[in-house]
């Protein structure tokens, strides 16, 4: 019994109880999404910081290499020199690496700043010196963030284009299921295509007339290369859309060929980002957004049509 000169202790009532958990649960609900955004945040400035490095990685390239762009994709299958890129590496094997002598410039990157190979948890070596990781890397390191060619956040969807979506492209028509949670892509612009079979060649970056303007890497779900065919976003065909809205606000990444990174918003057509070209070489001028992704090496930079 309480003493007559001391009040009893009173406990919580039921109502302050509710109004205790209530206000929990009110400041949970104005917390929760300001973190969410912090840490997508997060996402989107380490993704930009990994196309800076990328930008760096391209930068040392050209100038060890007479200024030559890093192509998008490669053959030097019946080269009288085939290069340092998968030369050495067997063409088959586990895991299964790349075709000898082909590939994309992730293979360039990788080989010529020497970021292989890589050292596995369980202390088995895995021979990426000519390759970089691909999925069997990631299916063998759950959460590898070691690559400055890939992006910080992870595929969350596939590119399911003719449902027929069978492994990265190019080496298949795009990600597939069981690459889900792998890091995702950064593809490059296939207006670099240097393979002979294709009709392609090296760029030197005096070729370039607007680096400033000119797309190098974009966000993809499909892979490491993208057409600029599959740049506009369908809204009755949107698996066509090779490009990976994965940042707050429906938003990816282009890196450019100055170095800078530029966050940008779903659009409709090739225009809505280049804009249209008209005039001559001197008095030409866009009114896109400033991206260009098609003839990149002409003066006036024709209107390629939506």
């Amino acid at each position: 019994m309480c003493p007559p000169t001391r009040p009893c202790p009173q406990g919580f009532t039921l109502v302050e109880m509710l109004t205790v958990i209530g206000i929990i649960g009110l400041l949970l609900a104005i917390l929760l999404p300001a973190l969410q955004a912090v840490g997508r945040n997060a996402d989107w400035a380490s993704s930009q910081n990994n196309m800076r490095q990328t930008f760096a990685l391209l930068t040392g390239y050209s100038s060890d290499n007479r200024e030559h762009i890093v192509p998008s994709r490669f053959d030097y299958t019946n080269a009288g020199y085939p290069g340092k890129v998968r030369t050495s590496t067997a063409a088959e094997g586990q895991p299964r690496l790349g075709v000898q002598n082909i590939g994309t410039w992730t293979d360039i990157l990788w080989t010529h700043a020497k970021l292989g190979p890589l050292n596995l948890l369980d202390g088995t070596t895995y021979p990426y010196v000519f390759d970089s990781p691909d999925r069997w890397v990631y299916d063998a390191l759950p959460g590898f963030d070691s690559n400055p060619l890939r992006s910080s956040v992870n595929l969350s969807k596939t590119y399911n284009r003719l449902n027929t979506n069978n492994e990265m492209y190019p080496f298949g028509t795009g990600a597939a299921d069981f690459e889900i949670g792998h890091r995702g892509y950064f593809a490059a612009n296939n207006f670099f295509d240097a393979r002979p079979s294709a009709g392609g060649k090296w760029y030197t970056n005096g070729q370039i007339r607007r680096p400033s303007d000119a797309m190098y890497l974009v966000d993809s779900l499909r892979g490491e290369v993208i057409e600029d065919s599959s740049i506009p976003y369908d809204s009755l065909n949107p698996a066509t859309f090779e490009p990976d809205l994965r940042y707050t606000g429906n938003t990816c990444l282009f890196l450019l060929l100055d170095g800078h990174v530029a966050t940008e918003a779903k659009w409709d057509d090739i225009v809505e980002l280049q804009g249209p070209f008209s005039g001559s070489p001197t008095n030409g001028t866009p009114n896109g957004r400033g991206i260009r992704v098609t003839n990149l090496d002409r003066p006036d930079n024709p209107n390629p049509g939506p």
